[in-house]
């Protein structure tokens, strides 16, 4: 275990005790080992203790060990070490880049069904949909975006498309890419 030791004073503070989470005997006279410090001791000073059959190490220095006693390896030895920085994110941060709508047609099915297709660019899988404030009970992502790989150019939405035309749509991709500029939607569901 290592103990906090304060340079000035002398003197070791036993309420900052840090356990070795790892030790292995090398050899009668070599242990290795882990501590995890974590970064509230970052420039601390700590002694190093051993507890073994014969007791805990006294970390005496040369000229403090008692008659009789067999220098070991009592020797004081202080550790300090000091914690790297958390490096930050490889080059720039991207700007968000949210989905562009730019147009919207409203179809009615043979089954009376009324599907609305909105078209536009940069629309990613798993992106969540508003029509009017409303959201549709479906999203079907159709035609593969050739100016962005991995996203859409239209989307196919059914079930609560009426109740929020005509209105805004609104397109959020997930992710930090945010909303889409609201699509004012003119169409309207005919009286059935």
């Amino acid at each position: 275990f290592a103990v906090e030791f304060n340079r000035t004073t002398q003197t070791l503070n036993p309420a900052n005790t840090i356990q070795a989470t790892r030790i292995v005997v090398l050899s009668n006279f070599l242990i290795d080992a882990l501590f995890n410090f974590g970064t509230v001791n970052a420039g601390k000073t700590f002694m190093v203790f051993a507890v073994g059959p014969g007791g805990t190490s006294r970390n005496l220095t040369q000229g403090q060990t008692p008659a009789g006693c067999v220098f070991g390896n009592e020797q004081g030895v202080q550790v300090t070490f000091t914690c790297n920085t958390i490096p930050p994110p490889p080059g720039p941060i991207p700007p968000p880049n949210p989905a562009v709508i730019t147009g919207c047609t409203l179809e009615r099915l043979a089954s009376g069904t009324f599907t609305l297709d909105v078209v536009g660019r940069n629309i990613k899988r798993d992106a969540t949909v508003t029509i009017g404030g409303k959201t549709p009970k479906k999203v079907k992502f159709k035609d593969l975006d050739p100016a962005n790989a991995g996203a859409f150019s239209r989307i196919t939405l059914k079930g609560r498309v009426c109740s929020g035309l005509p209105g805004n749509i609104v397109i959020t991709n997930p992710g930090p890419d945010g909303p889409s500029t609201p699509f004012l939607c003119d169409k309207t569901c005919p009286a059935q």
